[in-house]
């Protein structure tokens, strides 16, 4: 993806304090709040576009995230997000998902193998972290773990630290990903390429997932 409008987006709007411009009696900031939201809303369009386009004569199934608000309903959603899916695997917790986000002072896609508590149980969470363990990485993928109700990966050393911190018996979610910058050139190339290398693992970890 070589798109600088998308990469500004993130940097400048993604975590902003919005409210609801009903109740806003001031016409100036009513506006903003407006533009504010419809420049999100036009932006969520663009990226699954992208995402549409890479999911294009493949066998995955794109599903959309389309919330411009975060759970308070109060401030703009501090990332873009979809999930890839196997076609025939749609509806599962696991996926490829395509996050676009700030990261420090730069725009990151990150693409990640990741397991989505909302579709799944603790059990099978814990199933999932420990088939990870047994993979070996692609070239450029690092671990990362994910706390409860949260999209916010922390990156780890290697897969000692992972078994540390699975040994807690916390729940916790694994990622194995990699970050792109936004804006670099013919970056949708890239992102393509790191979803394909991540597809023989996903593939593993969800016919894993079926037979426990």
């Amino acid at each position: 993806m070589n798109n600088s409008e998308l990469a500004n987006y993130i940097m400048s709007c993604c975590g902003k304090a919005y409210k609801s411009p009903k109740k806003i009696i001031d016409a100036n900031e009513k506006k903003y709040m407006e533009d504010l939201y419809k420049n999100s809303l036009h932006m969520i369009e663009v990226f699954n576009k992208e995402v549409e386009n890479i999911c294009a004569n493949t066998d995955f199934v794109f599903v959309q995230h389309n919330n411009v608000l975060d759970g308070t309903r109060r401030r703009i959603r501090t990332y873009l997000w979809a999930e890839l899916q196997n076609i025939n695997y749609v509806g599962g917790a696991v996926s490829i998902s395509l996050f676009a986000e700030p990261n420090n002072e730069k725009a990151e896609y990150r693409v990640a193998l990741e397991i989505n508590e909302k579709q799944t149980t603790y059990k099978m969470i814990n199933k999932y972290n420990d088939i990870t363990l047994t993979m070996d990485l692609p070239s450029g993928f690092q671990y990362g773990i994910s706390k409860r109700r949260s999209t916010k990966v922390v990156p780890l050393r290697d897969k000692d630290e992972l078994k540390n911190i699975i040994s807690e018996n916390k729940i916790y979610r694994t990622q194995i990903y990699k970050t792109i910058e936004c804006d670099k050139v013919d970056n949708i190339e890239v992102v393509r390429k790191a979803i394909n290398e991540l597809k023989s693992l996903y593939d593993k970890v969800t016919l894993e997932m079926v037979r426990a």
